[in-house]
């Protein structure tokens, strides 16, 4: 009977094996643990005071601890009615460092490292770590980059990881293979990818280092260029990048498939919201029927169809475009859907993430205010003004719809910019020789939108010192105030034989007539000196020797349609100046000019023709003469081939430039690029400068005279522009063909500036 019951206890517990562990857990114990506390390495347990053993429930345990990261090694297990965890813990991680990388920064590679400073050590995220190391060198064409981590135990379980980097060698792209094409040469398509063959002149652009993503938008502007161009059947069956056995280059290859190109052949726009004069949608279109199928006419219709609609009101209107191919005729039909949706209002605008711009500063640039129905060419300027301000790194707009279905949110989000800058500049101009200046700026002062600044230019005959301030918005209003104090001083003792100092203030106002046409006004008065005229200098320099008062009034009407104020490709500009002296001190004059400038892309935005003409007339009120500082000097920074003061009435016997009351200059200039890669910002310029300078308002001497007439001047040249690293460099050599013999001439033009 007792060895009956032995056996039958023996298949129970083989059978049922928890039965084994009658006794249930009484203390858990954790050992081997440093840092992390007992109650810290319970918290992972399944298992808990007064439950029985349960081996399903310990390895969860152990998986629970190790998914922390602190642990690498864990054993659970029973002793009678003790469970006992043994931990030994992974070291803490003391400190991280590089050695080796030159390219890459210490703070940039941290920033990947998911192990960093007190965190503990893992064999896992270690080689995670070293794969993102190694992942930041191969975006930057790095593919020999190798990283070996090494650990140093120290004392009280603590290590240093030191990764020591070999960075290698830069792959870069030997060879671009496009196969399948046959309408369009490599040549050409090469021009619209990103990526490009490696080139000696490239040391400024990263354009042929090959990169994966790079490789996927080369694919996407393969099919928008070939879309644009006709060919709606269009795809890359594949593109590969493949790495030399020396892991030095690669070569990419693009295969093709081009298909025919299409015309237009039926165009039909149907509209589901009523009342909408189709007729004028059709005028929108940037195609008709006939014309070669273009993707990029198709989307520029929709927007402008958007856009027409958004100025009705409709803000979420919907536009679809389908077409049906047919490829036998090689003709395709174009249908544009206009689904149906409300006409909408301006709920609320809400400012977002402008922790220093007050809010009604923003909101002062908007075109239209909550409660006006929505229109689409408002809010695009409106996003365009607040962008102009300068006081932001980006401005998004979002409309939201609300619980209204005829309301809408916009949602303005800001991602404000130091407005504060310390500019040290430096430069050569050959009118001006060298020069170097101090600019202290701070356009959005006190987050009120004001404009502070105070610059000290010294160049080799000028020196200025000017402090200004502007407030856009005086008390709420559309009204720009602001006044600049400024001690201007010039060295003419080349040209004129005298130098001049002057010191005074402007006070000034504009405001807007419309949404492009400007008017200003501004009272000005300064003191200006005359001196250092030499004893054998003419009695018409002379007899402008010393001090004098000037106090005006004027006002300037500028209408500007121009693209970009800094870089302008496209669009007009007009602006007419007109101040009168008098108002108090000796001077007394009227003085009006005349500027006017067109740009015109002959090709896309490559190759821009331009065109610029300047006129002026100061005359002298009361019988009092115009005095020489006050006149015009005309030279290489208007027509390029004299030298500087170049040009008008001039002295017989120094040949001392005198300025002249009168003038006017023109310039035709096209500029295009020169063959080398536009991300060197080469291009090259072709230009003729034209123009007149006459009538001094001194009377002839009998002793002495000087020259005098209304000559057209005239030369012609080329130039290369440089938008480089270092700055903006510009050389011109004109060639004067219509010139009077005591002109002045200079050929070559230089100019260079930076900022830094």
């Amino acid at each position: 009977m007792k060895r009956f019951l032995q056996l039958a206890n023996f298949f129970a517990f083989a059978l049922f094996p928890s039965l084994s562990l009658a006794e249930s857990i009484k203390q858990i114990k954790v050992t081997g643990n440093q840092r992390i506390s007992p109650e810290t390495v319970e918290a992972y347990l399944e298992n808990r005071v007064g439950d029985q053993y349960n081996q399903k429930k310990v390895d969860s345990s152990i998986k629970n601890l190790f998914s922390t990261g602190f642990f690498s090694n864990i054993k659970i297990y029973q002793q009678q009615s003790i469970l006992v965890v043994e931990v030994e813990e992974n070291p803490l991680i003391n400190k991280v460092a590089f050695e080796g990388n030159k390219r890459l920064k210490d703070k940039d590679l941290l920033k990947e490292l998911s192990m960093v400073e007190r965190s503990s050590f893992s064999n896992t995220k270690l080689q995670q770590d070293v794969k993102k190391i190694l992942s930041l060198y191969q975006k930057r064409g790095r593919y020999t980059a190798s990283v070996e981590p090494k650990l140093i135990k120290l004392d009280q379980n603590r290590a240093n990881i030191i990764y020591e980097i070999n960075e290698g060698s830069v792959a870069k792209i030997k060879k671009i293979n496009f196969v399948g094409n046959h309408v369009f040469t490599d040549q050409k398509l090469s021009s619209v990818i990103l990526s490009k063959e490696s080139r000696w002149y490239q040391f400024f652009s990263s354009s042929d280092v090959y990169d994966g993503d790079k490789l996927n938008i080369d694919q996407e502007f393969l099919k928008r260029f070939y879309l644009a161009e006709g060919f709606a059947d269009f795809e890359v069956r594949s593109a590969t990048a493949e790495l030399t056995p020396n892991k030095d280059s690669f070569v990419l290859s693009f295969v093709v498939h081009e298909g025919p190109a299409y015309n237009v052949r039926n165009i039909k726009i149907e509209s589901k919201i009523p009342n909408i004069d189709i007729d004028k949608l059709y005028s929108l279109l940037e195609f008709k029927s006939g014309d070669l199928y273009s993707i990029n006419q198709v989307e520029n219709s929709i927007e402008k169809i958007t856009d027409h609609l958004g100025d009705l009101g409709y803000a979420f209107v919907d536009v679809e475009d389908s077409i049906e191919k047919d490829p036998e005729n090689k003709a395709l039909d174009i249908t544009f859907t206009i689904n149906e949706t409300y006409k909408i209002y301006v709920n609320r605008i809400n400012i977002k993430n402008n922790t220093r711009t007050l809010d009604h500063v923003i909101r002062r640039e908007f075109k239209l205010a909550e409660g006006d129905p929505y229109n689409t060419t408002k809010v695009f300027r409106s996003k365009q003004r607040i962008k102009n301000l300068g006081f932001f790194n980006s401005v998004e707009f979002k409309n939201s719809k609300t619980d209204e279905p005829d309301k809408v949110d916009i949602d303005v989000e800001v991602q404000e910019t130091s407005t504060g800058s310390l500019n040290f500049a430096a430069g050569y101009n050959t009118s001006s020789g060298p020069l170097g200046s101090i600019a202290l700026t701070e356009s959005n002062f006190l987050g009120k939108g004001q404009e502070v600044g105070i610059e000290l230019t010294r160049a080799k005959k000028a020196a200025d010192v000017s402090f200004s301030f502007t407030e856009p918005q005086f008390l709420d209003y559309p009204l720009s105030v602001g006044f600049d104090l400024f001690s201007n001083s010039k060295n003419r003792a080349h040209e004129s034989s005298y130098d001049s100092k002057s010191v005074g203030f402007v006070l000034r106002a504009g405001y807007e007539l419309t949404e492009h046409l400007y008017h200003g006004v501004r009272y000005s008065a300064k003191r200006e000196r005359i001196s250092n005229i030499p004893s054998d200098a003419s009695i018409y320099i002379k007899e402008q020797e010393g001090k004098n008062t000037v106090s005006s009034i004027g006002h300037s009407l500028t209408y500007d349609k121009l693209d970009d104020r800094i870089d302008p490709t496209k669009g007009y500009l007009l602006k007419f100046n007109q101040d009168l002296a008098g108002l108090g001190g000796q001077t007394y004059y009227i003085d009006h000019k005349l500027v006017g400038a067109a740009y015109y892309p002959v090709y896309k935005r490559d190759v821009i023709l331009s065109f610029v003409a300047k006129a002026g007339n100061i005359t002298g009120l009361k019988g009092k003469p115009v005095r020489i500082n006050d006149r015009t000097f005309l030279g290489s920074d208007d027509i390029r081939g004299f030298d500087s003061a170049g040009i008008g009435p001039r002295t017989k016997e120094k040949k001392e430039a005198l300025g002249g009351k009168t003038f006017y200059t023109g310039s035709l200039e096209l500029t295009f690029p020169v063959g080398l890669s536009s991300e060197l910002g080469v291009r090259g310029v072709a230009f003729t400068d034209f123009g007149a300078l006459f009538d001094p308002g001194q009377k002839q001497k009998d002793k002495e005279g000087f020259y005098n007439d209304h000559s057209l001047r005239a030369s012609a040249g080329v130039g290369i522009k440089w938008n480089s690293a270092l700055g903006n460099i510009r050389i011109d050599y004109g060639i004067p063909f219509r010139k009077k013999s005591y002109d002045e001439k200079k050929s070559f033009r230089i100019s260079f500036g930076t900022r830094f």
